[in-house]
């Protein structure tokens, strides 16, 4: 018995108890009370015909006297029990819609339901711990990539907000604890369907655990948390977590990009970006002087980029114990501006606003375009919520955490082989970097690009997979070739090999491939969707290899058989 019946029937055991006991005594009433028959004989009722009486008229159908019209005294007890069983009916109705409407009842039917559905899922799905800004940009990030979604948060109102969502199919999603290792399982953390868990929640303990939970109930699922604090993060990595996102050092990393290789930077921002967002030209941040408003995690983090970098820095911030032990520090919010004159925001070439408040970021930008309207300004923009106002602001670079991490996370989990590029990238000089953005650009253009990843396996590539095995040589430059025209390349640049443990960064397309070679490739979406071709149809890779269209169907290659063996059809 489910507990969801099992909390319903001892909800009703009272009312149960008054029915039975109605029905039984206006039953027991009239097989003991002699009836008459036509002649006035005495006649006495069994318990089914009884018990037939005092269902119908207990439900107030009413359906007559029978088997004979009934006696004065048995019309008297039919009276009572009438009275008796319809009190009976609306204290048991009444009960019934007071226990369905019981928040603990109606939580156990909505676990249940939700449990139905995560079971009867049959396609590859994510399990997306915690719906704020970031959990939510995942789930439709996600979405727009045709993988399915179970969603778990501890705050309703985020679960209500979801179900109003547009996402072309309905998504499982309860109010759980996801710190709880029973109620990830619930939520399909062992379901054969799940390929990924990831933990955003607003709380790093709460990550910590859906980290730990997914590495031991579930090793061969993948896990990307969020992480603020190094020492959280460091206790994921020690326990096998796939990927850790510390928004604060995402942007560190960012900054340092800027002003070591932009071009780096736009590549960075070209592969994590959501699709639909198009090849940037590099963002080149001054150097010079900083007026960086507030020191907490964001602010510190950036404060320690651009010191690297060479620039002067003078810090604003309101929080007396947050204050760095930097000369020239400035006490107050810096949405005054005394405060911004006194951080030298009148020569400065830079300023980030910071601060854990949207409005206020907006409302320092603001006040230091009036008194430097020279100065490059960016602006943290800490809700989605704010995202009309910041892109109305002009700015020169708006930051957005949740966008950042969302985004990242998502490729990570669809790309296996990104963050091995990524740590490349991070790692190379600015001429390297330049030379390959302008070959993207060259190659995509104006358009929106995207990354894929592709193994050469059976399973994943059969059709290169089976030239291999026959001793055909397959290059690299072969499945970057057009389906539709074989001279015509695929808008794609393949960003790294993977073979046998080690990496080859954009390898030459002259390269032979060897079965197991991981690749990773970015391009427009119609290339991989032809790509695809290639790797699914063996006459395609034919095609693209000698030029040679060969028939696919039995029937054509059977007339290609008769034209080439010189038969010609009877008269």
């Amino acid at each position: 018995m489910t507990s969801s019946i099992f909390l319903f029937l001892r909800r009703l055991r009272r009312p149960l108890l008054v029915l039975i006991f109605s029905y039984a005594a206006g039953t027991l009433g009239l097989v003991l009370i002699p009836g008459a028959d036509a002649e006035g004989r005495p006649v006495h009722l069994d318990f089914l015909h009884a018990f037939y009486i005092v269902t119908y008229t207990g439900t107030t159908i009413g359906f007559g006297e029978i088997p004979y019209a009934f006696t004065p005294l048995q019309r008297l007890w039919m009276i009572v029990t009438i009275y008796v069983t319809v009190i009976a009916w609306v204290y048991s109705i009444g009960s019934i819609i007071a226990t369905l409407q019981e928040p603990a009842l109606r939580r156990v039917i909505a676990q249940r339901r939700f449990e139905r559905e995560v079971r009867g899922i049959d396609q590859p799905f994510y399990l997306v711990c915690g719906h704020g800004d970031t959990g939510a940009m995942i789930v439709r990030e996600l979405r727009r990539y045709g993988y399915a979604v179970v969603v778990l948060d501890i705050v309703m109102e985020r679960l209500d907000e979801l179900s109003l969502l547009d996402l072309g199919m309905p998504i499982p999603a309860f109010c759980y604890d996801a710190s709880q290792p029973d109620n990830l399982v619930a939520a399909g953390l062992r379901h054969p369907r799940c390929i990924g868990v990831l933990g955003f929640t607003g709380s790093d303990e709460v990550n910590l655990a859906v980290a730990m939970a997914a590495r031991l109930l579930n090793p061969r699922v993948p896990a990307i948390c969020r992480s603020y604090s190094a020492e959280t993060a460091a206790n994921m990595a020690s326990f096998g977590t796939r990927h850790i996102v510390n928004p604060f050092a995402v942007i560190s990393e960012r900054v340092r990009l800027a002003f070591r290789a932009p071009s780096a930077l736009a590549i960075h921002d070209c592969l994590t970006s959501s699709y639909r967002t198009p090849v940037e030209p590099p963002l080149r941040m001054p150097r010079g002087h900083w007026v960086v408003c507030g020191h907490g995690r964001f602010g510190s983090a950036v404060v320690e980029q651009l010191l690297a970098a060479g620039n002067t820095v003078r810090v604003i911030e309101p929080d007396a114990r947050r204050l760095p032990d930097l000369p020239g520090t400035v006490f107050g919010r810096g949405t005054e501006a005394p405060a911004l004159l006194e951080a030298g925001i009148a020569e400065a070439d830079g300023i980030v606003a910071g601060t854990d408040n949207g409005i206020n970021n907006l409302s320092i930008v603001v006040t230091a375009r009036e008194l430097n309207p020279r100065v490059f300004t960016t602006a943290r923009q800490v809700t989605q919520g704010e995202r009309l106002l910041f892109k109305q602001a002009g700015l020169d670079l708006r930051v957005r955490l949740t966008y950042l991490a969302a985004t990242e996370a998502v490729e990570l989990l669809r790309n296996p082989l990104l963050p091995c590029f990524l740590d490349h990238l991070n790692e190379c000089e600015e001429p390297w970097a330049a030379a390959l953005l302008s070959r993207l650009a060259a190659v995509i253009g104006d358009a929106s690009p995207t990354t894929w990843s592709v193994t050469l396996a059976p399973g994943s590539a059969p059709a290169p997979s089976a030239a291999l095995a026959a001793g055909h040589p397959v290059t690299l430059g072969l499945l970057l070739r057009n389906p539709r025209t074989r001279a015509r390349p695929l808008a794609a640049v393949a960003l790294l090999l993977r073979r046998e443990g080690r990496s080859i960064v954009l390898p030459d397309e002259e390269l032979p491939l060897r079965p197991g070679d991981e690749l990773l490739f970015c391009g427009l979406r119609h290339a991989e969707q032809r790509m695809c071709w290639a790797l699914q149809n063996v006459d395609v890779l034919n095609y693209l290899a000698t030029g040679a269209e060969r028939p696919s169907g039995w029937v054509w290659r059977w007339l290609a058989r008769r034209r080439g063996s010189g038969a010609q059809p009877r008269a």
